[in-house]
């Protein structure tokens, strides 16, 4: 987890760290400790009763409590960004030139309030931990228990590397099968099990009517342990369409032998990995649309710089190549870390 957690920020802020450098600050090991005890303690993602958590319980507080820390957090990186933004424009011109991150465009813009932004720079840090993290995990797991395909792999990473000069961008567009892993590893993985969306009108589908439902209830509950805190429920009553990607990326319906890892199904001239031609619709891990996962590039990124540099130094092996048994808290994520030997080439 250390890796996003030490580049997204800096994305956000437009700063420069190398690609993994340790040791790592005691601050960004307690944000580590709050985002995995908020996904921990977190509402499953699937419908269940409005109360099955009651407010005032154990896993609620610790949740709560959680988010405290993550919020104090990026508060502290926030009001740093706008101090080091406000530092370069005082310089003039010659401070101007470097890229400000998404937190100095934000706020050099001027069009939201810095109350909005500091909620979606939250969002941003809080949601892009785990979800970069726990890929990898996977994508690391299935290398090691397929020595073939990560062979495979290794091998244009390599081809790619040397016909970009070391440019990590060019090595990345000519590695079309490092992508095929992220992709594959989200199919057999997805970090939400399932996507869903409010049908904002009536619709039919397969001859299934759907109403559209447009009304909110909410009710307020007051948590006692300091410091007091005021949790807002929300239940609707709207119809929720889910589409269930961890049953879809495993039929064979969809997928031709679909239980194999095989980042070559993705390719743009092989389209025989897929039931009916295409891929279109069989890659929903980011979402789709407008409402797609608004970091899905930079985790996109992240992912692949971080792979093609481990294939480039390390041979990945498993000791064995069982399948890995998952639990769902607020995404997928392995009952036990995997064990993973890397051996330096």
């Amino acid at each position: 987890m250390l890796f996003p957690c030490s580049q997204l920020p800096r994305a956000l802020r437009g700063t420069h760290r190398p690609l993994l450098l340790l040791p790592f600050s005691g601050v960004a090991e307690v944000y580590l400790g709050s985002g995995a005890n908020a996904g921990h303690h977190a509402p499953s993602p699937l419908p269940a009763p409005p109360l099955a958590a009651p407010p005032g319980s154990p896993s609620v507080d610790q949740h709560a409590s959680a988010w405290d820390h993550i919020f104090a957090h990026a508060e502290e990186r926030i009001q740093r960004g706008y101090q080091r933004l406000s530092h370069s424009q005082s310089r003039g011109p010659e401070g101007g030139g470097r890229y400000k991150g998404v937190l100095g465009q934000l706020m050099a813009k001027g069009q939201l309030s810095l109350e909005l932004i500091k909620a979606n720079i939250t969002e941003l840090m809080a949601g892009a931990v785990d979800t970069t993290a726990v890929p990898l995990q996977f994508a690391l797991f299935e290398l090691g228990r397929n020595p073939e395909v990560q062979q495979r792999v290794r091998q244009q990473v390599r081809e790619s590397w040397a016909q970009a000069g070391g440019d990590p961008q060019k090595a990345l567009q000519e590695a079309p099968l490092l992508k095929g892993t992220i992709r594959e590893t989200l199919r057999l993985y997805p970090v939400g099990t399932t996507v869903q969306r409010y049908p904002v009108k009536d619709i039919v589908l397969q001859n299934y009517h759907i109403p559209a439902g447009v009304s909110l209830k909410a009710f307020k509950h007051t948590v006692a342990p300091p410091p007091p805190r005021v949790i807002v429920f929300n239940i609707s009553t709207q119809t929720m369409v889910q589409a269930c990607l961890y049953p879809l990326g495993r039929s064979a319906e969809v997928f031709e032998d679909p239980l194999r890892f095989d980042p070559g199904r993705w390719g743009k001239s092989r389209e025989e990995g897929q039931r009916g031609g295409g891929t279109g619709f069989r890659s929903l891990a980011f979402g789709f649309g407008a409402r797609q996962c608004v970091g899905r590039r930079i985790a996109e990124n992240e992912m692949q710089l971080l792979l093609m540099h481990i294939l480039l130094g390390f041979h990945l092996s498993v000791p064995s190549s069982e399948d890995i048994k998952t639990m769902c808290t607020l995404i997928l994520m392995p009952e036990t870390p995997p064990k993973i030997t890397f051996t330096k080439l």
